[in-house]
C-alpha cells in the first residue's frame, strides 16, 4: 500500500469513529443573523426536528466519506492535499463536539454545506467545459509556447478522432440492421474498387477498348483532344461505374470477371506464396539483429511473427537513451565547447527535451555553471565564518575549513553527476542482459518455427490433394459438389470485432454455390480472399 493510501485510510477510520460517537449526542444549534443564506437555511431545517435531522446528517456524512475514500487520486498532489485538508477539518470538528457543542455542530453543518456547493460548482464547470470545449482548448493553445502547443494540439486531435465502438454482440436488433447495411455497402465498395483497378489495367494494356473511343459512350464535357499527348494515355474517369455500364456488358463483368479476379488473386498472392515457402524458402531463419539507431547497439530477434511489445520497448528505450545522452552532454559541457551544441540556448542554460528543467522549454544548466556558484558560495561562507569567530585561524586551519566548505557545496554536484552516469549505465546493462537472453530465446523460437513449417507442409499437401480431386479452376464453384460452410453473418461480424481495425479484412459480399479456391485455402488453415473483402496489395494478376 502506498503512503498516500495509508494516510487516507487512517483518516477514514477517524471519520467513521467520530460519526459513530455522534449518535449519542443531540444537535445543539446556534442561530446567528450574520450567517450565509445556505447555512442559515440548513440550520433552520436542523431546528425543526433535531433528532431526525441528525440521522440524515450522519448518513450523508458516512456516504460522502466512503465516496471520497474510494476515489483514486491519479497522482494529482494538489487534489490529495485538498482532500486531506477537508478530512482533517472534519476530524477536528467531530472531536470538538464534546467541548463546544453549539459551535461544533454549526461547523459540522457548515462543512457539509461547503461540500455540497463544491460538488455543485464542479458539475456546473464540467457542463460548461463540455459545451465550450473547442473554444477553451483554442484559448489554452494560444497561451502556450509554439512547440508545446503543437504537441498538445496533436494529442487533442488524436482524442477527437478516437471513437469507441460498441461490440456487435451487444447491439439491439435495430442497431444490428444498421451495421448490416453498412457492411454490405463496404463489401460492394471493396468489390467495385478491385474490379475497377483490374479494368483500368486492361484498358492501359489494350486488352479491352478505351470506353471513350466507343461510339455509344459520350465524352466528358471537360475533355479536349489536345490534352492527350500520347495515344496510350486514358481519359480520367474511364473506370467510373456509369462509364463502365455504358461501355461494357456489366452482367458479364459480374458473372465472369469477378470470379476470375478472385481466383487469380488467391492463386497469385496466397497459393503462390505458400508454394514458394514450401518448395523454395523453407522455414524462416531466426536471427539476432542489431539496430544502431541510438547511441548504443540494441539487439532484437528478427522473426516472421510480430513481437510488438518488445519492439515498442526497444524504440522507447532508444528515445529515452538519446535524451539521457543529450542531458549528460549538456551537464558535462564546458564553456569552450558551447558553440557545438545543437540545443537552443537560453542565457547560461540550454533547452533539453526530457530533462525536466525549468519552464516549458526544459532549461538545464551545465555542471560548470553550478560549480562556479558553489565555489563562490563556499568562499563567502568561509569568509563569514572567519569574520564571526574571535579566534585567529592559522593558514592550515583556514585551508581545511575552506576545503570542508567546498566539499559540502560540491558534493551534491558529484551526486548529480553519478545519477546522470547511472541513468545511462542502466540502459547499457539492460541490453547486455537482453542479448544473453536472446541467444537462448532464438533457439526456442527457431524450434517453434521449424515445427510450424512442418504443419504448413502437411496442410499444403492436403490442400493440393483436395484441389486435384475436385479439379478446381476459375469457375469450378458453379458445379462443385463441395458446399461452402454456411456461416452466419452475425458470427462473422462478431469475429471481425475482435480484430484490430487496421487488420480487419471485412466480410464476403455473398456466398457461392460451391467451394472456390479461397474456400479451400481457408479450410486448409491458410489465408484466402473472397470478393467483398479488402485487398490492399497491388493486384498484379494481368499478363502483359
Amino acid at each position: 500500500m502506498s503512503p498516500d493510501r495509508a494516510i487516507i485510510r487512517s483518516m477514514y477510520r477517524d471519520i467513521v469513529r467520530g460519526i459513530v460517537r455522534l449518535k449519542c449526542h443531540n444537535p445543539t444549534i446556534d442561530m446567528k443573523p450574520d450567517l450565509p443564506r445556505n447555512l442559515q437555511t440548513e440550520l433552520e431545517k436542523a431546528q425543526t426536528d433535531p433528532c431526525e435531522y441528525k440521522k440524515y446528517l450522519l448518513s450523508e456524512l458516512q456516504f460522502l466519506a466512503k465516496e471520497e475514500f474510494l476515489k483514486q487520486n491519479k497522482n494529482n498532489l494538489m487534489n490529495l492535499y485538498r482532500k486531506l485538508s477537508r478530512g482533517e477539518k472534519l476530524v477536528d470538528t467531530l472531536k470538538s463536539i464534546r467541548n463546544l457543542p453549539s459551535l461544533s455542530w454549526n461547523g459540522l453543518i457548515s462543512l457539509l454545506v461547503d461540500h455540497r456547493m463544491l460538488h455543485l460548482y464542479q458539475s456546473v464547470w464540467r457542463q460548461k467545459f463540455a459545451e465550450n470545449r473547442e473554444e477553451i482548448n483554442q484559448g489554452i493553445l494560444k497561451d502556450m509556447p509554439r512547440e508545446l502547443a503543437r504537441k498538445k494540439s496533436s494529442a487533442l486531435q488524436r482524442l477527437k478522432t478516437h471513437k469507441v465502438t460498441t461490440p456487435f454482440g451487444t447491439l439491439s436488433s435495430g442497431d444490428r440492421t444498421k451495421v448490416y447495411r453498412k457492411r454490405v455497402i463496404e463489401s460492394r465498395s471493396n468489390t467495385a474498387r478491385i474490379i475497377k483497378l483490374h479494368l483500368k489495367t486492361l484498358q492501359l494494356l489494350g486488352h479491352i477498348p478505351n470506353p471513350f473511343k466507343l461510339p455509344y459512350v459520350p465524352l466528358p464535357a471537360s475533355f479536349l483532344p489536345l490534352d492527350q499527348p500520347r495515344q496510350r494515355y486514358l481519359i480520367p474517369g474511364s473506370a467510373k461505374t456509369s462509364v463502365l455500364k455504358k461501355a461494357y456488358d456489366y452482367q458479364i463483368i459480374k458473372t465472369i470477371m469477378e470470379p476470375e479476379v478472385e481466383y487469380r488473386l488467391n492463386e497469385k498472392h496466397f497459393l503462390g506464396n505458400i508454394e514458394h515457402i514450401v518448395n523454395n524458402r523453407g522455414p524462416a531463419r531466426i536471427k539476432i539483429a542489431v539496430t544502431q539507431a541510438g547511441v548504443m547497439p540494441a539487439s532484437y530477434l528478427r522473426q516472421p511473427q510480430k513481437h510488438l511489445n518488445f519492439m515498442q520497448m526497444v524504440a522507447m528505450d532508444i528515445k529515452r537513451l538519446m535524451r539521457c545522452a543529450r542531458k549528460k552532454f549538456i551537464w558535462n559541457l564546458s564553456s569552450q565547447k558551447s558553440n557545438v551544441v545543437s540545443e537552443p540556448k537560453y542565457g547560461e542554460g540550454y533547452g533539453v527535451i526530457g530533462s525536466r528543467g525549468h519552464s516549458y522549454d526544459e532549461i538545464m544548466y551545465p555542471r560548470e555553471y553550478y560549480q562556479q556558484l558553489a565555489v563562490d558560495e563556499a568562499i563567502w561562507e568561509h569568509v563569514v565564518f572567519c569574520q564571526t569567530t574571535n579566534e585567529k585561524p592559522t593558514v592550515s586551519n583556514s585551508q581545511n575549513a575552506l576545503d570542508r566548505a567546498l566539499d559540502s557545496w560540491i558534493s551534491p554536484l558529484n551526486v548529480a553527476s553519478a545519477a546522470v552516469d547511472q541513468e545511462m549505465d542502466l540502459f547499457f546493462n539492460k541490453y547486455k542482459a537482453i542479448t544473453k537472453q536472446l541467444r537462448v530465446e532464438r533457439e526456442i523460437v527457431q524450434n517453434k518455427t521449424n515445427a510450424y513449417h512442418k504443419v504448413v507442409v502437411a496442410n499444403y499437401l492436403k490442400l493440393i490433394k483436395a484441389l486435384e480431386e475436385k479439379h478446381v479452376f476459375i469457375h469450378s464453384d458453379l458445379y462443385n459438389n463441395d458446399q461452402t460452410p454456411q456461416t452466419r453473418y452475425d458470427a462473422e461480424l462478431i469475429v471481425q470485432d475482435k480484430i484490430l481495425p487496421k487488420l480487419r479484412v471485412g466480410v464476403a459480399e455473398r456466398e457461392k454455390p460451391g467451394k472456390s479456391l479461397g474456400d479451400y485455402l481457408v479450410a486448409a488453415g491458410f489465408k484466402g480472399f473472397k470478393m467483398g473483402q479488402t485487398f490492399k496489395k497491388r493486384l498484379d494478376i494481368t499478363k502483359h
